[in-house]
């Protein structure tokens, strides 16, 4: 009797301790893999029915549903645990080719996680994440500028020489969503 009442109460706990799990997995994470097997389902094609025929026997076979379930109870923790996905964390750096407007590329290479580099023709631009401020480097690593919130919801840029360029949040509240407002208020300054 007292075995049986053992084991009721681990299964009780076990129990417990599975649907805790779950909510503490359930910290928002980047669901890599759902976007993975999205991305792959539309990199099939371009034609919105040919994704659809693709995307019925995905969610048929609950491919979605597995992968959703694997990020929320694995993934995700893993990511929030330790600050990377496993399903980006293969250590190689990504790379990436960017077409503008006037039809020239802009290569852009993660070199680590805090660290972009940026080559538009035969210049090269570096940021990187350092103490809650995004560094702008040049080829030889020297700052360009150092871009920070500031109090009140600002951002204040510093430049190589020391000069500070501040912005006030109401400022870039006026200005969002609308690209030829922001470039004014950048150049304007």
């Amino acid at each position: 009797m007292k075995n049986a009442f053992n084991r009721g109460i681990r299964r009780r706990v076990l129990a417990a301790v599975l649907a805790l799990s779950i909510f503490e997995a359930g910290c928002f994470g980047s669901f890599k893999l759902t976007q993975a097997i999205w991305k792959f389902n539309r990199g099939i094609s371009h034609d919105k029915w040919i994704q659809w025929v693709l995307f019925l026997p995905l969610a048929i076979f609950q491919v979605y549903t597995i992968g959703a379930l694997a990020d929320v109870l694995v993934l995700n923790s893993i990511e929030f645990w330790t600050g990377r996905n496993p399903v980006t964390a293969d250590g190689s750096p990504w790379e990436k080719e960017v077409l503008l407007a006037d039809g020239s590329k802009v290569h852009l290479i993660a070199e680590d996680a805090d660290t972009l580099r940026i080559t538009h023709g035969d210049r090269v631009l570096r940021l990187r994440k350092e103490a809650g401020a995004l560094v702008a480097l040049d080829e030889e690593d020297q700052v360009l500028s150092i871009v920070r919130e500031a109090d009140g919801g600002a951002i204040e840029r510093v430049d190589a020489e020391g000069n500070r360029l501040r912005v006030e949040a109401w400022e870039l509240a006026a200005a969002a969503g609308n690209l030829d407002a922001l470039a004014a208020l950048a150049s304007s300054r």
